[in-house]
């Protein structure tokens, strides 16, 4: 049903719109594909969360948000039998959904542009009787929108039409084998039922092995658009950043066996992709700093190019400055002592891991215990710019004590925030760790980077990490570099007032302080996820074929 509310909303949306005088596009610069609410039972039903939703625990949990919106619409119908051969209907459908929508080209920045038009099309499953379910999301239609409804002959189909201004929005008819609803300008009105009819599909029910949604945003041609209207310059920076070389990106919910499977795709039209190189490094295998991590706790190990984000921003930054990038890279250096991109950046690799321990009983968010380490090129190099950069930095971080730990110097630096992180270079590494356990963590982190790779490979805590990700060897994307995990139990496990002070905080509205929260229903949030195999979340990145995508499973 939440697939049908957000369509018919998005669609009333564009009963507010200025009459515009272009056509549609062939190809939508947005498209919605997913499927009705019977086909996303069938793909998740098989699912670890399938099987928490069918739960008496799992429907606690969505049926108080669903009931409202049921009751609201029984109201529209009023008579019972009706609401009920309504609710089997559009619940019972399975077919293919799409909803399109095109931009307004001329109305200058992307700021300032508005929606040119929407369709949305429905394709028959061979079940469901469409002229029936028309009936009933037009009944929910002139219930819900306001406006003028009337009549127009639409390309030898009479079409209920419903005005406010110059813009409409159509009531659902027949179209072949599909439902068609089509908004925007009287004016284009065609243009989009003609569009709309392109999308149209045959009436079968899509393949169960297909994604349950994916939404495609055509990238290219939206930057485009905002250019045309924008200043030279911005653009001119835009570009330097690497926008012109985003290709389509697409959101896609699936299934990898028991789990859900999310992910973002975003393609390239170039290697030239200035700040977006970051994620894509020439690597094309996880780093061996996999091994750092443990069985249990959250972690993340891949790839990241700081020098690829630090060489395109800088440029950009010199630009808005009114400074060239020579005079910013000389006024950096007076000001630190180095030149962060050969003093310091030259001399990193792109692997690194991060490692929090787990979550138990939390009373502070800076009471997290964490590690940072990072793969270096030149260690002797590197520990030479860093040093030199910290001693400039006070009083943002201020040395306030040194142990050495394997000839290795660990020193602890306060800050004006009040956090104290633990720092040392040694090993090949650069190590950064904070919270409770900080010194204690650094320290083993340090010693296992000493021991090097073969000397954890073969432990049985590696073993287990291994084979953490083996179910899901033929679901991780093409040319992996990544991987990580979270223990989602542990957050959702945390006393509501600590995610009302991290949220809260930064929430743009107020948000009113929660109820009451015991330990009983803290434990049982923990153990609803890990009985149905969701106490996990795992997710891998990978780039081939000028194509990044990371990719979630849970």
């Amino acid at each position: 049903m939440r697939t049908f509310s957000l369509a018919i909303t998005l669609i009333a949306s564009a009963l507010a719109l200025p009459a515009q005088t272009a056509t549609p596009p062939a190809a939508p610069h947005l498209l919605l594909d997913t499927v009705g609410p019977d086909g996303w039972r069938s793909r998740l039903g098989p699912t670890n969360l399938g099987s928490l939703l069918a739960s008496e625990q799992g429907q606690g949990l969505w049926q108080p948000q669903v009931l409202p919106l049921l009751g609201y619409w029984q109201q529209l119908f009023g008579d019972e039998a009706e609401y009920e051969a309504a609710r089997a209907r559009l619940l019972g459908y399975q077919g293919r959904v799409q909803l399109a929508v095109w931009f307004d080209g001329s109305a200058g920045p992307l700021d300032r542009q508005g929606v040119l038009s929407m369709a949305l099309v429905l394709d028959g499953d061979g079940r469901t009787d469409l002229a029936a379910l028309a009936a009933d999301l037009t009944a929910v239609q002139r219930q819900a929108l306001p406006g003028e409804w009337g009549e127009r002959d639409l390309d030898g189909t009479k079409v209920a039409l419903l005005s406010q201004g110059d813009s409409v929005v159509t009531a659902p008819f027949a179209s072949g084998s599909s439902l068609l609803v089509c908004a925007g300008s009287a004016e284009r009105l065609a243009a989009t039922l003609t569009a709309a009819r392109a999308l149209a599909g045959p009436a079968k029910v899509p393949a169960p092995n297909t994604p349950a949604l994916r939404l495609s945003i055509d990238l290219p041609t939206i930057l485009r658009m905002a250019a045309a209207g924008e200043d030279g310059n911005d653009w001119q920076e835009l570009r330097a950043l690497g926008f012109d070389s985003l290709g389509v990106m697409q959101m896609s919910i699936a299934t990898a066996g028991p789990h859900v499977l999310a992910e973002l795709a975003q393609a390239f039209t170039s290697d030239a992709r200035g700040m977006f190189a970051a994620l894509c490094p020439a690597a094309t295998a996880v780093p061996e700093l996999r091994r750092l991590t443990g069985p249990r706790g959250s972690w993340r190990v891949g790839h990241f190019d700081l020098r690829a984000l630090y060489t395109s921003l800088l440029p950009v930054v010199a630009s808005w400055m009114g400074d060239t990038t020579a005079d910013l890279q000389a006024e950096m250096k007076r000001e630190t002592g180095i030149d962060p991109d050969a003093d310091l950046l030259a001399h990193m690799t792109t692997a690194v891991a991060l490692a929090i321990e787990p979550i138990t009983d939390l009373e502070d968010p800076d009471d997290v215990s964490w590690t940072l380490v990072w793969q270096l090129g030149d260690e002797k190099a590197f520990a030479r710019g860093l040093d030199t950069l910290i001693a400039s930095s006070k009083p943002l971080l201020s040395r306030e004590a040194t142990e050495t730990v394997d000839g290795v110097a660990l020193h602890r630096y306060g800050n004006m925030f009040g956090y104290d992180l633990w720092l040392a270079v040694g090993h090949g590494h650069c190590v950064i760790a904070g919270g409770d356990d900080a010194e204690a963590l650094l320290t083993k982190a340090l010693l296992q980077c000493k021991q090097g790779p073969s000397a954890t490979a073969t432990t049985a805590a590696s073993n287990a990490e291994a084979n953490e990700f083996a179910p899901l060897q033929r679901f991780l994307p093409a040319g992996v570099h990544g991987l990580g995990r979270a223990e989602l139990d542990a957050f959702v496990a945390l006393p509501m007032e600590l995610w009302w002070l991290m949220i809260g905080s930064m929430s743009p509205l107020p948000m009113s302080e929660p109820g009451e929260d015991s330990d009983e229903a803290r434990g049982a949030r923990r153990e609803l996820l890990r009985s149905h195999g969701l106490g996990t979340v795992r997710s891998a990145t990978g780039y081939a074929e000028r194509t990044w995508r990371w990719r979630l499973f849970w």
